[in-house]
């Protein structure tokens, strides 16, 4: 098997080479076009600048201003718009409209025969979006359901928690917004940020797939060169000010669980850094079938439950580490234990076996995946946004990783993944633990019959 994901990964980086060409436009708009000759299909996509700092008090407005954009056309009959969208999909069409938590992106892929379609939709999403009572409120039932969901659950309440002391300068909420939020957001508002937002200066358009890249560029050129070119977004700024050496740490009561939860956050490079590719090997080394927190005997006799998630981001990229334990009056032992890993990642030399194990795992990965040109270009520009070097992400996409070595791994652990650099987020049960419970009633005769 390991020779079989070496070889797919080799042939992956061998295959027919993708030729890529970029250009700014006067609007501040910047245009990305892939040639593609192993792709089978073609996307392109309208990646926007935004994230929650852009809506206000208006929590959801970007999600609901993407999904709005597409919902209607003006001076278009409602049905015609809906029949354009159902003709694209019934010839293998896909649209596809979210925010993230800083972007947004309208993208339309399939196979190259829908290459004008694509195009169509998003020129219409562009400057000729409908705003009405209608188109608002198809969005916003399509959001509420996963506000509600983010409000009650542990894990992104505590990541908001963890989120405010990272990125104080960033408001810390999802990209489905509030409840709240979504209630009051009106026509009139999605307009003024369309106005605001769908800008050159915070736009990358990108275009992918099989066909010429010369004749992706002039469709994208046509696509942009009429935004008016707005206000770009500030530069991202440090993630945050190194804190002295103690935790900064929130502690909450949990009314819902039985649970001692606890989330150690650490600010790391954002996807566009040279140091992106030693993150990933961080995450695998800690958190792979091997990992050295998920399958550490140590930590599991304190929590059973133990994960690690990698948070791509353009700006605030996030290193979460996420464990339960019936047993709150361990989690300082936990919390130390952790330290002690990382410690260990960042301090002491790596064996070659887990380095090699690790690479190998993260290779196979990127070569079995089945990446659409649609995924592939918001992909694309997610780096754009980041400052990353798009040649690379293109024309050499497995290099990075398997040339990361050692020395960085162990960098990025020792400037990232220390106590001075985590933000430490408790819940605490206010129920009793579960390993603290009484015993159930006996519901029969105790035993010697009195």
């Amino acid at each position: 098997m390991r020779t079989l994901l070496s070889l797919a990964a080799i042939l992956l980086t061998i295959g027919p080479a993708a030729a890529l060409t970029t250009e700014e436009l006067p609007n501040g708009a910047r245009l990305v076009a892939v040639q593609a000759p192993s792709m089978y299909s073609t996307a392109y996509a309208v990646i926007v600048d935004a994230d929650p700092s852009d809506e206000g008090d208006l929590h959801g407005l970007r999600s609901v201003l993407a999904r709005a954009s597409l919902s209607g056309v003006e001076d278009v009959d409602p049905m015609q718009v809906l029949a354009r969208l159902q003709s694209l999909a019934s010839t293998g069409g896909q649209v596809t409209t979210f925010a993230e938590d800083d972007m947004m992106v309208l993208a339309v892929g399939g196979p190259p025969e829908i290459e004008p379609q694509a195009l169509e939709i998003l020129s219409d999403a562009l400057y000729r979006p409908a705003f009405n009572d209608a188109t608002l409120e198809s969005a916003r039932s399509e959001l509420m359901p996963q506000a509600e969901r983010h409000r009650d659950d542990r894990f992104y309440s505590l990541l908001s928690e963890a989120r405010e002391i990272l990125h104080p300068s960033a408001p810390a909420v999802g990209p489905a917004g509030t409840v709240g939020g979504l209630r009051a957001i009106a026509p009139e508002d999605l307009e003024a940020a369309h106005e605001r937002l769908m800008v050159g200066r915070r736009t990358v358009c990108i275009g992918i797939g099989p066909g010429a890249e010369k004749s992706t560029l002039d469709h994208l050129r046509s696509l942009a060169e009429g935004l008016p070119g707005g206000e770009a977004k500030p530069a991202p700024t440090p993630s945050w000010d190194p804190p002295p050496p103690t935790f900064h740490a929130r502690v909450t009561e949990d009314r819902d669980g039985r649970l001692a939860l606890m989330m150690m956050a650490f600010a790391v490079p954002n996807l566009g850094s040279p140091s992106w590719p030693a993150v990933e090997m961080a995450r695998e080394i800690l958190a792979g079938p091997a990992g050295r927190l998920t399958r550490d005997p140590r930590l599991r006799q304190y929590s059973p439950t133990l994960e690690v998630f990698l948070i791509p981001r353009a700006r605030y990229s996030e290193m979460v580490v996420v464990a339960a334990t019936p047993m709150p009056w361990r989690i300082e032992s936990l919390r130390l234990e952790i330290l002690d890993a990382l410690s260990g990642l960042a301090n002491e030399p790596l064996p070659p076996p887990e380095q090699s194990a690790a690479r190998r795992r993260l290779l196979g990965e990127e070569a079995i995946r089945q990446r659409s040109a649609l995924s592939r270009s918001i992909e694309l520009g997610r780096i754009a946004l980041s400052g990353g070097d798009l040649s690379r992400a293109v024309q050499a996409p497995l290099e990075a990783l398997r040339t990361v070595d050692e020395a960085e791994v162990r960098e990025v652990a020792r400037t990232y993944l220390g106590p001075e650099n985590a933000a430490l987020v408790l819940a605490l049960p206010a129920a009793p633990p579960l390993d603290q419970s009484p015993s159930p009633s006996p519901s029969g005769p105790v035993a010697g019959g009195r």
